[in-house]
């Protein structure tokens, strides 16, 4: 793959230098006589705008900041300088964020973003079980997220903005809407201190799983258990890998946030969730409230990070629900339907990337109390504990070979999950990535990735045991592009 490669890196070097703008300086100075920067060689945290965090928790995808009228007080001129590098190569949003987590400015009051990614994968899944076939799937998906940010600079730091983004989905599937949202939400602050963000969002990353695992994909559900793989349902798959996720992805409830910043290296997310979501079973369709809490913290220098996170959720039916009585008819059941979970977890972030290397190491542990749905007894199938362990390794090694980034990567996230019924389960994932930066058209890339999955089941009724095992490989290729 690498000596296919190298072709169109020398013709990307081409066709960056001869796009180069005719004003630069020669020696890489720009026409201010400062040192201009390659993105990659000098990522943004490093940079003295690292005084302002995100309001994310992530390194912005969105244009940097070209005017000062939109500078707050704290930003000096050769800060907002450093804000102008921002539109440079970043992993997609959706899987990874980057360390940095300062808040680039808009460049003006109304903008669109956003990013798409093609994934042309082939899956091949295997069982122990002689009586399961052999499955393969050839799997070709994406997105096209795109919508517009408002924004409003008062005095003082103070601000207010607003974003939507609309989702339009490659791949065709029966019964379901090809297009819906991401991102939408409405947020108040002041830059660097502290903001109140209301609607639908991601909260803030803890568990970096990198570049090797992408959500929205085939192999992002982990390994196939036992068959009816093409139909790509959670309850087919092993249990996923518990990355700090709770209350973690833009769920159906809405949520509120609270992001304070004691000083220029930390940062503090308090998150509450609210709302309603359904819980389909076979034919039924069960409406559950559903309540929950998010503490994250993150401290943050120029080559390190470090983030840990705890959340607590609730979910109970909206209807009250009932149970028989020991002498005939029903009473009131509380606690039919119930279910809570307790999480915790987090992880350390080497990022010298002068040097090419980028190194993550994570933990995550899960613990969920459910009840049956008609009687007042945990329902020990789904009740249990998950531990998941993890972490990966990135080199660019381009950087040094060919004079642009090719980087090379490595990652594996092991999970063990076990049921107070005694069910036990252990998933390694690991994922092998080939990440091509294009310089030349910033903001795009291409990523080849070999994913494996390895299933090891056991169960115990008291009476006898049952172990199965099984495999899920995946190869796959990415096209991205951010906006």
């Amino acid at each position: 793959m690498p000596a296919l490669l190298v072709p169109f890196l020398f013709a990307s070097q081409a066709l960056a230098q001869t796009n180069e703008p005719q004003s630069a300086s020669p020696g890489g100075l720009d026409a201010t006589g400062e040192t201009e920067a390659s993105p990659l060689e000098a990522p943004l945290e490093s940079s003295p705008v690292e005084a302002t965090p995100n309001y994310e928790g992530s390194a912005s995808s969105e244009p940097s900041l070209s005017h000062e009228a939109a500078v707050p007080a704290s930003l000096t001129k050769s800060e907002a300088a450093a804000a102008a590098e921002g539109r440079t190569f970043r992993n997609d949003r959706e899987s990874e964020f980057e360390n940095g987590h300062q808040f680039v400015l808009p460049t003006n009051w109304l903008e669109w973003h956003g990013n798409a990614q093609v994934d042309v994968a082939f899956l091949d899944y295997r069982f122990t079980d002689s009586t399961i076939p052999h499955e393969n799937l050839y799997d070709l998906r994406g997105r096209f997220v795109v919508g517009p940010s408002l924004y409003h600079a008062f005095h003082d730091g103070w601000f207010v903005r607003a974003r939507a983004e609309f989702v339009a989905w490659l791949r065709e599937i029966n019964d379901s809407y090809q297009v819906n949202v991401d991102d939408v939400f409405a947020q108040a602050g002041q830059v660097g201190l502290w903001d109140v963000k209301v609607g639908r969002f991601f909260s803030w990353r803890v568990y970096h799983r990198g570049p090797g695992f992408d959500l929205f994909t085939s192999e992002d559900l982990g390994a196939c258990v036992d068959g009816n793989c093409a139909a790509q349902s959670p309850s087919d798959y092993a249990p996923r890998m518990y990355d700090v996720s709770n209350i973690y992805f833009r769920d159906t409830p809405g949520r509120v946030a609270f992001h304070y910043y004691p000083t220029a290296s930390s940062g503090l997310e308090a998150l509450v969730q609210y709302g309603s979501t359904s819980v389909s079973s076979g034919n039924t369709t069960t409406i559950n409230n559903s309540l929950g809490a998010r503490l994250a913290a993150m401290f943050r220098l120029p080559l390190f990070r470090a983030s840990a996170a705890l959340e607590l959720r609730h979910v109970d039916p909206t209807a009250d629900q009932v149970q028989a009585a020991e002498g005939g008819g029903t009473i009131a059941c509380p606690a039919c339907g119930n279910s809570s979970d307790l999480g915790f977890g987090g992880g350390v972030e080497l990022t010298p990337r002068e040097l090419g290397l980028e190194l993550a190491l994570n933990a995550g542990y899960s613990q969920r109390v459910a009840y049956l749905a008609n009687e007042s007894q945990t329902n020990e199938a789904v009740s249990g504990e998950i531990l998941t362990l993890g972490g990966y390794a990135q080199f660019d090694w381009g950087k040094y070979l060919l004079g642009q980034s090719l980087m090379l990567g490595l990652g594996y996230n092991y999970t063990q999950n076990a049921q107070k019924n005694r069910d036990y389960g252990e998933q390694g994932q690991l994922a092998a990535y080939l990440l091509w930066p294009l310089d030349f058209f910033q903001g795009a890339a291409v990523k080849f990735v070999y994913t494996n999955m390895h299933y090891t089941f056991e169960s115990d009724d008291g009476v006898a045991v049952f172990q199965s095992s099984s495999d899920s490989n995946a190869f796959r290729l990415r096209l991205s592009l951010n906006y």
